[in-house]
């Protein structure tokens, strides 16, 4: 008996290394460090809204909020995530925060800018000595360590990036038509630019790949690139981000991204009336 226990023991064991793990980074930013010219948003109550539904769902999770979140910070935690994932995992990252484009310097963006997502020690303005973009977290930054995650995860693996952000060039230029005055929103319409000063540290960045071979990954966004991204009053009183409540009420659901894909495909957010009506959230797919 005790001989068939240990054979059972020994052949489950190799498949029980095999399973895969949900694992979620939460980057959530409502408050940057003083000076920096961004103004106060509900970044850091989005990633308390998803955090406990993220962990029912059996996500292993981990957060940067507010002044956890600098450029240094986030760079780490997804190396710690690239080291951590296994072939078959399922991998959710969220980005609440303000978004902003800013110069292109390898020339690899048709439109001479490129998008950043805006950390907790970025400022919005160029300054010469003091402030000269360096934290900003651009596309560039991040693509080939999303790269390697989907390729390590594999095609039985899937990842879920949804960014509560917004890049627009013309986001406070547009008509407002929110319901309510008092509704934040995210992002700038000032693009930021080096004054024909190009920091050293940004002269030899590498040109960001296609994503190869790997697990199927969905990239969803706040809104479209000429809209802006406002956040969502709930019943509570509470503001959030528009796409992360949205993304919460799925999240009480399942956390099938397959289903969520077809949910934002089909503007089936529509019937939520979370989303301003002249603001459409955007997904692509990589397979």
């Amino acid at each position: 008996m005790k001989r068939t226990v240990l054979l059972i023991i020994f052949y489950a064991l190799p498949l029980l290394s095999c399973i895969a793990t949900n694992r979620a980074l939460l980057i959530g930013i409502g408050r940057y460090y003083p000076n920096t010219g961004w103004r106060t948003i509900h970044g850091d109550a989005d990633i308390e809204l998803l955090k406990p539904l993220l962990k029912k769902h059996g996500f292993k999770v981990n957060t940067l909020i507010n002044e956890e979140a600098t450029k240094d910070a986030i760079i780490d935690a997804f190396y710690r995530l690239l080291e951590d994932c296994e072939t078959g995992d399922k991998i959710y990252i969220h980005f609440s925060g303000h978004g902003q484009r800013m110069e292109d310097i390898n020339g690899d963006e048709d439109d001479g800018l490129d998008e950043a997502m805006v950390p907790f020690d970025a400022g919005k303005y160029y300054e010469n000595d003091i402030y000269e973009g360096n934290k900003h977290f651009i596309d560039d930054d991040y693509n080939w360590i999303i790269t390697r995650i989907k390729e390590k995860v594999g095609a039985t693996g899937e990842i879920f990036i949804a960014v509560d952000a917004c890049y627009s060039r013309s986001i406070e230029r547009g008509e407002y038509n929110a319901e309510d005055n008092d509704i934040p929103f995210r992002g700038t319409a000032d693009d930021f630019t080096f004054d024909g000063k190009i920091p050293n540290s940004f002269t030899d960045m590498s040109l960001p790949k296609a994503f190869g071979k790997g697990a199927k990954l969905f990239v969803v966004t706040a809104c479209k690139e000429d809209e802006r991204n406002y956040e969502y009053k709930a019943a509570t009183g509470k503001i959030y981000g528009s796409l992360s409540y949205c993304i919460a009420k799925l999240l009480r659901e399942d956390a099938d991204f397959n289903k969520w894909s077809i949910f934002f495909q089909e503007n089936r957010y529509r019937k939520l009336k979370i989303f301003q009506t002249s603001q459409h959230p955007s997904i692509t797919i990589y397979d």
